[in-house]
């Protein structure tokens, strides 16, 4: 009987998801039972409970209660460093020796592997907003580009670049709409694209060609939630929450490869060597990436 009913909900879930951009793309290749403390369901963790470890890049982090703090720990919990930043943290971008944090004053703090401050920035001196607010964060691996989701009345798309030893605003989009909660804005792995999504689409950075662009409007727009995780050296897959729907897709140097909708309780990614899992409470979806 468990078998006939994994099979039935293999076979919907292949016929449910058929891709809404018409792509070879990603392939569906499985689909499995989760079993609490399985594989499957382990590399996946919640928005970060204050007070408890969350980790981000194999990195294990403990957020203070009032969110104006945060301790870095090991994974057997002993102490490596903390901060205290005297305003909450409203974002957050985290590599294996960089982390980027957006804070409520609208000041973004980037410190090193030890937790020393690298570099402070104040888009208030550059832009003006009514209310000035980091609603979404992403720093290169390399510390190269910042990119962040800045302000309300009106909103920005920032991009900032290594200058000697600070950075300087190279790229400023004003938004006609905005969102008030926070975004996840990411990096690809060779650092040259920045996505994140706004309320007017999906904000994508070149920098190559030092261009900002709002792109897919009709999908990313509006009132919804996404998750981007980078894959392969210049692409994203994404899972995108709008209302009581949720789309997965590929995105690659900012043009959309593939959307298609998922199960409406899968609740994280993760990367695999060839492509991602999908994770919601009972099942596991896994997809291949075809290479170009």
């Amino acid at each position: 009987m468990g078998w006939a009913i994994m099979m039935a909900s293999l076979l919907y879930i292949l016929l449910a998801q058929r891709s809404l951009v018409q792509t070879q793309t990603i392939t569906l290749i499985g689909a499995q039972p989760v079993v609490e403390g399985s594989a499957a369901t382990s590399p996946f963790q919640a928005a970060p409970i204050f007070g408890f470890p969350y980790t981000e890049n194999s990195r294990f982090f403990i957020l203070r209660p009032d969110q104006q703090g945060l301790t870095e720990i090991k994974k057997d919990g002993s102490f490596l460093w903390s901060i205290e930043f005297g305003t909450p943290i409203t974002a957050d971008s985290i590599s294996a020796s960089l982390s980027a944090w957006g804070l409520l004053d609208g000041s973004i703090k980037i410190l090193d592997e030890v937790g020393r401050i690298i570099a402070a920035l104040n888009p208030s001196s550059e832009v003006a907003s009514k209310y000035g607010c980091v609603y979404g964060i992403a720093v290169s691996s390399n510390g190269a580009i910042v990119a962040a989701l800045y302000g309300i009345d009106p909103q920005y798309f920032l991009i900032y670049a290594k200058n000697g030893d600070g950075y300087r605003l190279v790229s400023s989009r004003k938004l006609d709409k905005q969102v008030r909660n926070a975004q996840e804005l990411a990096f690809s792995t060779d650092g040259e694209f920045a996505i994140g999504r706004t309320a007017d689409g999906l904000a994508v950075y070149d920098v190559a060609k030092k261009q900002s662009k709002i792109v897919h409007p009709a999908d990313f727009a509006g009132e919804a939630e996404l998750q981007v995780k980078p894959i392969g050296k210049d692409g994203f897959v994404f899972l995108l929450a709008k209302g009581d729907k949720r789309f997965s897709g590929l995105i690659r140097k900012g043009a959309l490869e593939a959307l298609f909708p998922v199960d409406g309780a899968v609740a994280s990614i993760r990367i695999e060597e060839s492509g991602f899992l999908l994770a919601s409470g009972n099942w596991a979806y896994r997809y291949k990436v075809s290479a170009r």
